[in-house]
């Protein structure tokens, strides 16, 4: 990621870059600027778009750095959690109760009802994730560095349980943020592409989504000026 001084027109080093708090420093001017008004404003999802970062993240989200790496996250909890636990509960007595919770209390088993009843298990087991999610998800990005390369990890779930993918940070081209109708996440979601695409992230508030884009963006693109 190149940045110039508003001032003097100088290339400032990357070592005087602070993305996290969101602060250049010139050292021919010896002036800090922030980092967001010289990279410029915008959501562009192409390869050369503006890459400002927040001065601050919004509430639920962070970004760390220490000595091997850097991690960077946000919750998933939300207000829906006050609709969809209730939801799945009455959800869950009233079907699964009614087509299994019968045939235990009677003793009697009954395959027409039993298999009448799976798209009703399905729906508990999908709501009830949703659930888990709007009370103690999280999404995360986290790269670490090991045997002289950077090896980096996305996970979305709750807890140790979630799904998990792998990825080369030195592969990443572009970070979007796009409307991903029609794929498993038919909602915004984030995607990183490089060898592969991954998209995540369709849990995250609008707030939070964003924060990750931006930081993102601004790691990936500093990572291909090392290049």
């Amino acid at each position: 990621m190149k940045v110039a001084c508003p001032k003097c027109g100088e290339e400032i080093a990357s070592n005087d870059v602070n993305v996290a708090t969101d602060a250049a420093w010139c050292a021919r001017c010896n002036e800090v600027f922030a980092l967001s008004s010289l990279l410029g404003k915008g959501r562009e999802e192409a390869e050369d778009a503006p890459h400002d970062v927040p001065s601050e993240p919004p509430r639920g989200a962070w970004f760390r750095k220490d000595a091997d790496g850097w991690e960077l996250g946000a919750t998933t909890r939300g207000a829906a959690a006050f609709f969809l636990v209730p939801f799945m509960g009455v959800w869950s007595g009233v079907s699964l109760g009614g087509i299994y919770g019968t045939q235990i209390a009677n003793g009697q088993f009954n395959l027409v009802l039993s298999l009448f009843g799976l798209p009703f298990l399905a729906g508990t087991v999908f709501l009830g994730s949703m659930a888990v999610m709007t009370i103690c998800g999280k999404v995360r990005v986290r790269v670490r560095q090991g045997l002289g390369q950077g090896l980096g990890q996305v996970f979305v779930g709750a807890g140790v349980i979630g799904w998990r993918k792998r990825f080369d940070p030195k592969a990443i081209r572009r970070v979007l943020e796009k409307d991903t109708s029609g794929t498993r996440s038919a909602s915004t979601s984030i995607v990183l592409e490089g060898e592969e695409r991954i998209v995540f992230g369709s849990p995250l508030s609008e707030a939070r989504r964003y924060f990750m884009v931006q930081v993102l963006r601004a790691i990936f693109a500093r990572e291909r000026g090392r290049q």
